[in-house]
């Protein structure tokens, strides 16, 4: 039986990313590549939450012989903007921000077929632009613990 086939291309890596993230979170969430600021976003648009998806770069290549370059772990950082209505309160903004956290900390758990996945940080507003609201996570996408790594 053959292992499990290894991606390489740092694109291809992103897509699966994007492709587990999109299944798992709610459909309401609007999941874009690349960063767009919440002040250039409909306020409508952002009760529903945007998560923006960036490469931080990739690393931790393998040191088998002959893999030079592979299997490397790529950072991928998500940035979430969401918005309650005025009326609501600091403390709803929070529990707003609580249930991205969960979602993303279930994706996180179903993970990304073919590769380990991490969530290595979550960092959330404190509530500070109310009624703005945003999360910052910080992911690594492992080759599989099966690899040559």
């Amino acid at each position: 039986m053959m292992g499990p086939r290894i991606v390489e291309r740092i694109d291809d890596k992103l897509a699966a990313f994007e492709a587990a993230l999109r299944a798992s979170l709610p459909a309401r969430r609007r999941i874009e590549q690349g960063f767009v600021p919440y002040s250039e976003r409909d306020d409508e648009q952002l009760l529903d939450g945007f998560v923006n998806v960036l490469c931080d770069g990739e690393g931790d290549y393998s040191t088998a012989r002959g893999m030079a370059a592979k299997e490397g772990t790529v950072k991928v950082v998500l940035i979430c903007h969401l918005r309650v209505e005025e009326a609501q309160t600091g403390a709803e903004l929070r529990q707003a921000e609580i249930t991205l956290a969960e979602e993303l900390k279930a994706f996180t758990r179903a993970g990304v077929t073919g590769f380990d996945l991490v969530l290595v940080d979550l960092i959330l507003s404190r509530q500070l632009e109310h009624p703005y609201g945003w999360g910052v996570a910080y992911f690594e996408l492992r080759p599989p613990r099966a690899g040559t790594h």
